[in-house]
């Protein structure tokens, strides 16, 4: 028998697998380069630079705004300074106006001023009716008076010369459309020559009508005299204008009233026939036999506070209202 052929050889051994090749590190972040710089920095300049400039150009606009308002105040107190001035040199106010214009009002409660009409400015008065306060003012007719209110409370001084015109505004801004009432109150200036001033709140105060405008100056002291402005009420001479719608005025109760009282040490007190200030003149449909007695007696022995409640029915404005302060602070005398 043939031999056994040998076994085939054993394959030779596979060579190892090389190792894996290590992880590939990330690429290094790209860095900025000089131009990328610049262009950076350039936008965050200009950035700032519109706002600073968008700040400023408001700051300016405030500021142009401001000096604006300024200078158009400035040019109306100056106005009316330049018009004092002239006016002093005239002689119808006193270096007291011009100061009162550079500064704040001067007022002394214990010697308010007011202004007033002359008798002839009055008497020779060629339109229908008196002008409002500026126009006068203008025209040099006006006269700026101290009353020393000691005097007036004791019935001396002043006052004694000075007639207080009482009357309803016939229509808004129009105290007296068709000159009756300048008729009336120069038919009392005839009949009483003694009495050498008018007081007219139309001519007499700034007014806020007719075309014209108060200043600061001059709305502030219109508040003053107003507040003021029973002292005239309780120691002038009155002329009480009276219509048909007379005594459905706030205003004009309250006038009349003070008109009918006195003053003393003690008070405030109806006054007697002899102590009697006031005149009633009638226009229009008021009735003398009729309407005069009816006033008399509806006022002639209110204490202050039964006034007050009288007037406050006739008004329903809460600002006129207020204006009966000075009023309710009177105190009541013994009448007699």
């Amino acid at each position: 028998a043939p031999p056994p052929s040998p076994p085939p050889p054993a394959p030779p051994p596979s060579p190892p697998s090389p190792p894996p090749p290590p992880p590939t590190p990330p690429p290094p972040p790209a860095q900025p380069s000089e131009d990328d710089s610049s262009i950076g920095l350039i936008v965050g300049v200009a950035a700032v630079a519109v706002a600073a400039a968008v700040v400023l150009l408001c700051l300016i606009l405030l500021c142009r705004r401001r000096m604006k308002a300024r200078k158009l105040a400035s040019t109306r107190v100056h106005a009316d300074l330049s018009r004092a001035r002239w006016s002093s040199r005239r002689g119808s106010f006193d270096q007291g106006r011009v100061r009162a214009l550079e500064g704040e009002v001067e007022w002394d409660p214990e010697q308010p001023h007011y202004y007033f009409l002359t008798r002839l400015a009055v008497l020779d008065c060629k339109s229908t009716s008196l002008p409002h306060m500026q126009q006068l003012r203008s025209e040099q007719l006006l006269k700026r008076k101290t009353v020393d209110i000691a005097d007036a409370y004791r019935g001396a001084g002043f006052v004694k010369k000075v007639l207080f015109v009482s009357h309803r505004w016939e229509a808004p801004g129009v105290p007296d459309s068709t000159g009756t009432q300048l008729r009336a109150i120069q038919a009392h200036l005839r009949a009483h020559p003694a009495l050498e001033f008018v007081w007219f709140d139309y001519a007499c105060m700034a007014q806020n009508t007719a075309g014209v405008t108060r200043s600061r100056f001059e709305q502030k002291e219109f508040e003053l005299m107003l507040n003021a402005i029973t002292d005239l009420y309780l120691t002038s001479h009155v002329l009480i204008i009276m219509d048909n719608t007379y005594v459905t005025r706030f205003w004009t109760l309250m006038e009349a009233w003070c008109a009918m009282m006195t003053t003393s040490e003690s008070g405030v007190r109806a006054a007697s026939e002899a102590e009697k200030r006031y005149t009633i003149a009638c226009i229009h449909e008021a009735d003398p036999e009729f309407d005069v007695p009816k006033l008399v007696r509806k006022l002639s022995k209110k204490t202050p506070g039964e006034v007050r409640r009288t007037a406050v029915h006739c008004t329903a404005l809460r600002s006129t209202a207020r204006r009966l302060v000075p009023l309710c602070s009177l105190r009541a005398a013994p009448l007699r």
